[in-house]
This record gives C-alpha cells, structure tokens and sequence, in this order.
C-alpha cells in the first residue's frame, strides 16, 4: 500500500526532488532493520545473531570517544555518565589512587569512579581484580578495598585504616601503609616503609623499615629496622636493629642491634648488640655486648662483653669480659677478665683474671689472676696468683703466688710463694717459701710451715714449728718454737735442742716420777730413767 503511495508522490514531483526523495525512502524502509541489529560492512553480510551491532573492516577500525579525564574520580568532564560507559583517556592526571594514565577507561557507578581496561601495567602500575578478592595497585593505597583476600604491590600499597583488612599482603613502596589490622590479618609485607603503622596479628615482614610500628602478635621481622617499634608478643627478628625497641615476651633476635631496647622476658639474642638494653629475665646472649645493659635474672652470656652492666642473679658468662659489671649473686664466670667487676656472693671465676674485683662471699677462682682483689669471706683460689690481694677469713689457696698479700684468717696454702706475705691468724704453709712473709711484716699467729724454705723466718713469733729443707726460726720474733728438720730443736725456753747430739739439763731425781721418765742426774752425772718402781742408771 505505501509502495504505491510513493509512485504517485513520484509521478508529481521533478528529478531533482526526486533524488532526494529515494534517499528519504531508504531511510523509511531501513527503519525496521535498525530497531533490530545492525551490520556495518563493505560486503553487505548480515550482522551475526548474538550481536546488535556488528562491524566488519579488513583495515579499519571504530574509534571510541577521546576524553580527557581529570582523575579516576572525575564526575564532571562528562555528566553524570552512566554505569559501564566506555571512554579513551587521553590523559595523564589525578595522584595517589585516583590517578589515571592514558588508556581505555569505564565508569563503574557504584564506587563512582573511572577504572581501567588493564592491558599491560601502564605508567602508574595497572594490576586488578576485586569485588573482594583484592590484588590492586594503578598505584595503590586503598582504592575501597573493604577488606577480603587482599595483596596490594606498589607506591602508597596498603592503607585501609582501621577495621577491614583480612589476609593482607602488601609488597612495595609504602606497603600496609597505615594498615593497623582488623579482620584476620595475617599481613606478610615486603620492602620499602614496610609494615608502616601496622598493628601486629601474625604478621611477617622483610626489609627497609620492617615492621615499623607494629605492636605486637606472632611477628617475624628481618632486615633494616626489623620489628622497629614491636611490642612484643612472641617476635624473632633477625638483622640491623632487629627486635628495635622490642618489650619482651618472648623475643629471640640474631644480628646487628639484636634485641634493642628490649625489656626481657625469655629472650636470646645472639650477635652485635646482643640483649642491647635488656632487663632481665631468663635471657641468653652470645656475642659483641651480650647481654649489654642486662640487670640480672637468670642471665648466661658467652663473648666479648658477655654479661655487661649485669646486676645479679644467676649469671653464667663466659668469655671476653665475662660477667663485667656485675654485682654478686651466684656467679659463674669463665675466662678472660672473669667476674671483672664482681661484688661477691657465691661466685666461681676460673681464668684469666678470674674474680677480678671480687669483693668475696664464698668464691672459689682458679687460675691466671685467681680471686684478683679478693677481700676475704671463705675464698679459695687455685693457681697463678691465688688469692691475689685477699685479706683474710677462711682461704686455702695452692699454688704459685698462693695467698699473695694474705692477710690472715684461718689460712692453709701450700707451694710456691704459699702464704706469701700473710700476717698471721691460724696459718699453715706448706710448700716452696712455705710462710714467706715480709712487705713490712707482722706474721704472728698459729705458724707451723713445712718444706723448702719453711718460716722464711717470719716474724712476730706466735706458735711456731718449722719442719724442712730451709727450716729457720729460733726467734724470728719466737714464742713457742720448734724447727725438726734442722735436727729438732725448741726453744722459747721449752729447750729441747737434739741436732746431732741429745743434751739433757743435769737435774735433782724428781720428786714423783712416772715411768719412762728419763734425765741426766746432776750429783752422779749419769743418765737415769725410771722403771715405774725404782731409778736405773743407764
């Protein structure tokens, strides 16, 4: 019917209306064709059936239109455009994780914001997927996350201040940013400002500024500032300043700082700054400063400075400047400068300048510098120089400058320089220069030496006896005398003098003998003993 209304119309009209007029009709009767699909081809094939536009070019293609955005949160250079429209950014604009890179963009209306067509990581580091299951970046830092899987990798990385948060996992620059944990959050970080404000749960992170101001939970930390600010929980770190300005729980940290400014619990660190600032208990160090700044608990250290500015308990170093500043309790030490400062208690040294300042208690030292400045309680002290400057009480002492500057107390000492210059109380000596004495002397007391070069004719007498080799005495400032070995002699008028002859004082027959009773009778001149009944001339 409208055919042939068109014939008609075209009957009345001239050719150059004519023209016009067929390229109207195209248009009326092509209208039903684009209310359906539409192809757009040179070789006029029908548009395929799951398309409502197809175009078909061997070498052209559809241009999409060219906007320039101002940031990914741009509203305005197109009004209020609609969800999933399609634009081509020709832009290079916006900061942080608005900004945007030349490239194909869309709107994405619930979050009102342009996101981008990944291809290959553009300028600012396209990566994506979300809806919850996060890995970001184009450059990270947020962008909405709301917590779920998480990963973030580069620049401003994590963010998600407060709540959310989830598995987490954050690699570059900025890393978790100012993450500080919500759901989950086993966090894993990765370099650069590393954890930044993170607040702990499991937690593992790796290099420049590490764990920054984490607080705390299962922790694990690695290099630069390793767990900087942690405060604790179980924690390990390992290098520059390892646990950082840890606060116990139970620590464990290797290298450089190794436990900074920790405030005990379990600990162990092991190597540059050890324990660092530590405070106590039951601790362990290794190495350079050990246990730097520990005071006390049960402690042990091993080298350089071992147990440092220790202030007591247990204690137990070893070498280099073992138990340095220590203050008492019961000690161990080993080598090198030993208990060095040590005030006492139950101590033990045993090398090099074993007790050093030991100020006694019950001691015991053993070789090199023995018990050092030892001044006295019951002391023993072994080899080198012994009991080096005691002064006193129990003592026992043994070998090469034995008591040294002994000054008294119960004493014993036995070889080399025995009881050097001791002065007095019970004594005994018994080897090399047995008593020894001098440095102004003053001896006196219980004596008795025996060998070598026995009283070293000590002084100021007192109970005496001499025994061997260089034996001495008669005097030596004498009272009760006796010397043996230079063939028994007394005196300090007990007499008895035998060397190689016996001589016995002539005397009257004694008025109530005993038997066995001998002398030299003075009117007869001969010996006599007694029978137990009668005197018999011998």
């Amino acid at each position: 019917m409208h055919k042939r209304l068109i014939v008609l119309i075209l009957q009345k009209i001239n050719m150059k209306q004519k023209g016009f007029l067929w390229i109207t009709v195209f248009v009326i009767l092509t209208v039903s064709v684009v209310q359906a699909q539409v192809a757009i081809n040179a070789d006029g094939s029908a548009p395929d059936n799951s398309a409502m536009l197809d175009v078909k070019s061997s070498n052209k293609g559809i241009l999409i239109t060219r906007i320039a955005l101002t940031g990914a949160n741009d509203y305005t250079t197109i009004a209020s455009p609609a969800n999933s429209l399609l634009v081509f950014n020709t832009a290079t604009a916006g900061t942080g994780s608005d900004a945007v890179v030349p490239g194909f963009y869309y709107w994405e209306a619930m979050a009102g914001r342009w996101r981008s067509l990944s291809t290959n990581a553009g300028q600012g580091g396209d990566v994506w997927i979300d809806l919850n299951s996060n890995i970001l970046s184009a450059n990270s830092a947020g962008q909405m996350l709301q917590g779920s899987f998480n990963i973030a990798l580069g620049e401003g990385a994590f963010s998600d201040p407060a709540d959310p948060s989830d598995y987490v996992i954050a690699i570059g620059p900025g890393v978790c940013n100012s993450e500080l944990t919500g759901g989950e959050a086993f966090v894993v970080a990765i370099g650069a400002n590393t954890a930044f404000f993170n607040s702990g749960t499991y937690l593992n992170a790796f290099g420049m500024e590490t764990a920054y101001n984490n607080t705390g939970d299962n922790v694990n930390a690695m290099g630069m500032y390793a767990a900087t600010g942690n405060s604790a929980y179980s924690v390990n770190a390992f290098g520059v300043f390892a646990a950082a300005s840890n606060t116990g729980d139970n620590t464990n940290a290797f290298g450089p700082s190794a436990a900074q400014s920790n405030q005990g619990s379990f600990v162990n660190a092991i190597g540059q700054s050890a324990c660092s600032n530590n405070a106590g208990t039951n601790v362990n160090a290794l190495g350079y400063e050990s246990a730097y700044e520990n005071t006390g608990q049960d402690v042990n250290a091993c080298g350089f400075q071992a147990a440092f500015a220790n202030t007591q308990w247990a204690v137990n170093a070893l070498g280099a400047v073992a138990a340095r500043n220590t203050s008492g309790y019961l000690v161990n030490s080993l080598g090198a400068q030993s208990c060095e400062s040590n005030t006492g208690n139950s101590v033990n040294g045993m090398g090099h300048l074993s007790a050093q300042e030991n100020q006694g208690s019950e001691v015991n030292a053993m070789g090199a510098m023995s018990a050092q400045f030892n001044s006295s309680h019951n002391v023993n002290a072994l080899g080198n120089k012994a009991a080096q400057y005691n002064t006193g009480w129990g003592l026992n002492a043994f070998g090469l400058e034995s008591a040294q500057y002994n000054t008294g107390a119960d004493v014993n000492a036995f070889g080399v320089h025995a009881a050097r210059y001791n002065n007095g109380d019970n004594c005994v000596a018994i080897g090399e220069r047995a008593l020894s004495g001098s440095e102004f002397a003053d001896e006196g007391q219980g004596n008795i030496a025996i060998g070598y070069q026995a009283a070293m004719n000590i002084g100021s007498g007192a109970n005496n006896i001499a025994i061997g080799y260089d034996v001495q005495l008669s005097d030596g400032d004498a009272t009760n005398q006796i010397n043996i070995g230079n063939s028994i002699i007394r005196d300090e008028a007990g007499v008895i003098q035998l060397k190689d002859l016996i001589q016995l004082t002539p005397t009257n027959e004694p008025a109530s003998p005993e038997a066995g009773m001998i002398y030299f009778d003075s009117t007869s001149n001969m010996l006599r003993y007694y029978n137990g009944e009668t005197w018999i001339n011998l």
